[in-house]
């Protein structure tokens, strides 16, 4: 049987141990709430949505920022993005199909 001698409630000599753990439970809830959001967000986006926002990331922006900026500003941005989008979907970018080898 744990009992409360002289040394005090178990696991006190390893530091304060509340009663109560719902404030962890309520983080680590709402922890895992995010991941799961974060990861159907990303699920629900095609490769391209993908890379933009990792570009975007990257740059340290996000869309309402950059749809914040001047527009010669976003619209040099935007093409920056269109062009890496480009070269990371090796230039097929919204053409299905197009790496299918047909020949028999």
């Amino acid at each position: 049987m744990i009992g409360t001698s002289s040394v005090g409630t178990p696991f006190t000599r390893f530091g304060s141990v509340s009663g109560s753990t719902s404030g962890s439970s309520l983080s680590s809830q709402s922890s895992n709430d995010s991941v799961e959001s974060e990861f159907t967000k990303l699920a629900n986006m095609s490769p391209t949505e993908r890379i933009r926002e990792s570009i975007l990331k990257s740059l340290g922006l996000t869309d309402d920022q950059l749809n914040a900026l001047p527009p010669q500003q976003r619209d040099a941005i935007e093409k920056k993005i269109s062009d890496l989008v480009k070269q990371a979907t090796g230039g097929n970018q919204g053409n299905t199909g197009q790496n299918l080898d047909i020949s028999a």
